[in-house]
């Protein structure tokens, strides 16, 4: 069976401290961390390293990302970072709202630049609180008499 949530019914999730960038959290695996979200990133995201590694696809705008092409990154493209990956920065480049899903697969450590102490680090934990503050309709991890997995036929 397919676990499914309609994002259109998901709100955008804001942060006073980041107002230009919005969240719409899908799904949140408390046994492995990882979460998947839409982005709607329309400012530039501060200095951070990912803990875990993360893959992005692009749906709308266009994405500046460190060494990439002047033109940034558009709709169709997908992206895969390692664990360790850093970023000074990544910005929408046009005017059209830059929007993308999101894969990430540990802990994001956000500072003010390389050698600088640690603001914030945004877990699976960080990211249930939002939801749950916003009331995002999550995909459950399992279901009551789900066949859906491998496992549920084991377990009868």
């Amino acid at each position: 069976n397919a676990h499914f949530v309609d994002t259109n019914a998901i709100p955008w999730i804001v942060n006073p401290d980041a107002p230009d960038i919005g969240l719409k959290i899908m799904r949140i695996s408390t046994e492995t961390g990882v979460v998947s979200a839409m982005v709607r990133q329309n400012g530039q995201a501060p200095p951070h390293y990912h803990l875990g590694p993360a893959d992005f696809f692009i749906t709308s705008g266009r994405m500046g990302y460190r060494a990439g092409p002047p033109e940034g990154y558009g709709p169709g493209t997908y992206m895969w970072e390692p664990a360790g990956a850093r970023h000074e920065s990544t910005q929408r480049i046009t005017d059209e709202d830059l929007i993308y899903t999101a894969n990430i697969y540990g802990p994001i450590q956000f500072d003010s630049g390389v050698g600088t102490p640690i603001l914030d680090v945004l877990s699976w934990m960080t990211y249930l609180a939002g939801a749950k503050a916003f009331k995002s309709p999550l995909i459950a991890s399992t279901f009551p008499g789900d066949q859906g997995t491998l496992l549920a036929k084991s377990m009868q």
